[in-house]
């Protein structure tokens, strides 16, 4: 017997464990801790590449399954959703001005810090490798120098050292490592911020259908449907290539994706 959880299409297509993310987690939706990802073929990894980057990290997960989930059940298609288990926590779809606060800029002060820092630009999502959150932390050395430690990602901790100057009590613009981003600060030695930058991805679900359409081939569409279609892989298959509407074949790629993958054993 199968074994299904809450959320389970939605779990399948995320394929990631709960691990340490809580509910305080931008966006996070439930994840059974009984749920053990599926080492997926290749046809698929090439699709979530599409989907969520190389290397994603967890907002950026959790907004894309925003999306996608927003996309199944806005046609009849919805049916499928729930056909292996009817649990959906994550109903109704109202986090729109939740992550519309969330991405930006957030400079916090570290105690006793009295000088003001500002960001210069808005965070730009690598969506190839799939990473919305960046974090770094600014601490004023001395009268001509700040060291810049980056946190976030952890493949792209660092500290740099940098050497600024003041006009009017403001210093020059100076660069956030990995980052299109740069900011100025007023204030002495001793000063220091926590800067958090989480990045509004810009393709929507028509882009990311169109890109899909041009790399999934006959080998893909194999994988995804069989060679002889069956129901239910018959419709989805019929709807990818027939149908005039994003909505219906994403949504057809995304169940023959996900009903494939609750055939695969836990990793």
């Amino acid at each position: 017997m199968t074994t299904t959880y809450p959320n389970y299409v939605r779990t399948v297509l995320l394929n990631q464990t709960r691990g340490s993310n809580l509910a305080s987690t931008l966006a996070e939706e439930y994840v059974s801790d009984d749920y053990y990802p599926r080492a997926l073929p290749a046809t698929f990894n090439k699709i979530r590449g599409v989907l969520f980057g190389s290397n994603p990290d967890r907002p950026m997960y959790n907004f894309r399954m925003y999306q996608l989930m927003q996309t199944l059940h806005s046609t009849e298609l919805e049916e499928y959703v729930t056909q292996h288990d009817d649990r959906i926590t994550y109903l109704p779809f109202d986090r729109d001005e939740l992550f519309a606060s969330a991405f930006g800029n957030t400079v916090t002060a570290a105690s006793g810090t009295a000088g003001t820092l500002t960001v210069l630009g808005d965070a730009v999502a690598d969506e190839f490798t799939g990473i919305l959150y960046h974090k770094w932390i600014v601490t004023v050395l001395d009268g001509s120098t700040v060291t810049i430690r980056k946190l976030a990602p952890a493949a792209q901790q660092s500290q740099t050292a940098a050497i600024y100057s003041m006009t009017n009590n403001l210093s020059n613009a100076i660069a956030l490592p990995d980052s299109a981003q740069q900011f100025n600060f007023s204030g002495t030695a001793g000063d220091e911020w926590v800067i958090e930058a989480l990045a509004n991805p810009s393709r929507n679900m028509a882009d990311i259908l169109n890109t899909l359409q041009i790399i999934i081939n006959d080998v893909d569409q194999t994988a995804l449907f069989g060679s002889t279609p069956v129901e239910p892989y018959l419709t989805f298959s019929n709807i990818w290539n027939n149908h005039s509407e994003y909505a219906y074949q994403l949504s057809a790629l995304l169940l023959a994706m996900a009903f494939r993958t609750m055939n695969i054993l836990p990793l």
